[in-house]
């Protein structure tokens, strides 16, 4: 399945909502790793 995503164009509708979703993932651990004290200190 992934060497099928990578043969997409970079300006595939796909290719863009998983690189979005990506995205927000990232933004969201960022978000609670900033929030919570208990995680930043397992780290």
């Amino acid at each position: 399945m992934l060497k099928r995503l990578n043969s997409y164009s970079r300006h595939h509708p796909l290719h863009l909502a998983l690189r979005e979703l990506g995205r927000t993932v990232r933004t969201e651990f960022l978000l609670r790793y900033m929030d919570d004290q208990d995680l930043r200190w397992a780290h």
